[in-house]
């Protein structure tokens, strides 16, 4: 590892709130969000983040080669919420958000986020994978309870209809495990994935 920081991490993605994570643990970064197909037929959950967070990484390491950028730490990610065994990713309506957080009210699931880190050095491209897990539990909601959730957080973009850092406390009683996760980027895990391709905190990558 060096200190020299020639580049900024590329975040393959749009969110606000992975943007945000980086942004306060002080990493450098720019955008590329890919638009990459979302769409798998895993059922597994760890599979499904992988192979999604894979994807988005393949699409910006596309585009950087395309631009002719060799020198570069690219950083995607996915996050599902896994609940009775079935996997829940973001609705697409008011519907499906209502009929998410009915049933995850007043139980227990899994927060799943797959990072995929994708290092370019010359003519030479590398890639690490790795998620991470954190069990989250909700509290007992009636139906008006989840009504008024939706109207005032609209968690349409959000996996299982709910963002923990938007007034989290109305529907969660407790969690196990890394809280930046569920949010949508644990950090801790980003820095470790950058360590073991080579890369620094500014995405230059030590050949």
């Amino acid at each position: 590892m060096t200190n020299a920081v020639k580049n900024a991490v590329i975040l393959a993605s749009g969110s606000p709130r992975r943007k945000t994570l980086l942004e306060r643990a002080g990493i450098p970064f720019e955008v590329m969000a890919t638009g990459a197909d979302e769409a798998t037929d895993e059922r597994d959950p760890a599979a499904y983040v992988l192979a999604i967070s894979a994807r988005k990484a393949d699409e910006a390491v596309r585009r950087c080669l395309a631009e002719g950028r060799r020198d570069a730490a690219i950083i995607a990610a996915d996050t599902i919420v896994f609940h009775g065994g079935e996997i829940l990713g973001k609705p697409i309506d008011r519907p499906r958000a209502f009929a998410m957080l009915k049933k995850l009210q007043d139980s227990w699931h899994e927060v799943y986020t797959g990072i995929t880190a994708a290092f370019i050095a010359g003519e030479e491209v590398r890639t690490v994978s790795d998620y991470c897990v954190t069990k989250v539990l909700f509290k007992p909601m009636s139906d008006d309870m989840i009504s008024r959730y939706i109207d005032a957080h609209k968690p349409f973009d959000k996996a299982g209809a709910y963002g923990i850092q938007e007034q989290g406390g109305e529907i969660v009683e407790r969690i196990e495990g890394d809280y930046e996760n569920v949010v949508g980027l644990p950090i801790g895990k980003v820095m470790e994935l950058l360590a073991a391709g080579g890369a620094d905190a500014g995405g230059a990558v030590n050949r």
